[in-house]
């Protein structure tokens, strides 16, 4: 594999779609465990042959784990609710659970040329668990409330930004985030985008 791009947290909005249909070089893993997304992309979108659904969640183990569906699905997650807002109501459901660490040895990958991880809450035990794996990834992107939310958690086990912070920087990375101000509680949340230094 030339270039690999992984997308934790797929929803249907498709990421790095158009990409791999221009350059046929590139590879696209595109992991999203809610099934009913899955069956809506497949009959909606003609997906190139380098750009693959993977019906499986992220995190920082392997195995299986109850995924809440929310009613709102771009909240769904492996997490429920925390102490802050909510945005629906959760239906729980099974879903596969592995770890980049041992998905990236399994497809013999070298370098991503970019990760971008949407996981609702899980973005640090998404990090957590590429492990020594880490040193293959060039350039990602992930989320987290922003820096001055302290006293709730959008997610119940929500990490604060300055632990992935901490992450990145342990593990070689240079941050930088901005508001994410298009979602239900702008100002409170935003996007990291990292860069292997």
């Amino acid at each position: 594999m030339k270039k690999v791009y992984i997308i934790v947290g797929l929803y249907n909005n498709m990421e790095f779609l158009d990409l791999a249909i221009d350059d046929p070089e590139m590879t696209v893993f595109a992991f999203e465990p809610n099934p009913d997304l899955i069956e809506e992309i497949k009959s909606t979108t003609i997906l190139p042959s380098n750009y693959h659904l993977v019906q499986k969640a992220v995190s920082n183990f392997n195995g299986k784990a109850t995924f809440n569906i929310c009613s709102n699905p771009t909240c769904s997650s492996l997490q429920d609710w925390g102490n802050g807002p909510t945005f629906g109501d959760m239906k729980k459901i099974e879903v596969d659970v592995v770890t980049l660490k041992d998905f990236i040895e399994e497809k013999g990958i070298l370098e991503v040329e970019n990760i971008q991880i949407d996981a609702q809450g899980s973005d640090l035990q998404v990090l957590e668990g590429i492990g020594d794996k880490i040193q293959t990834i060039k350039r990602g992107s992930c989320e987290s409330l922003a820096p001055h939310v302290t006293e709730w958690r959008l997610y119940e086990s929500q990490p604060q930004y300055s632990e992935i912070e901490k992450f990145l920087h342990t593990h070689g990375f240079s941050c930088t985030w901005e508001y994410n101000v298009g979602n239900g509680i702008p100002g409170d949340e935003i996007n990291i985008t990292f860069v292997k230094q």
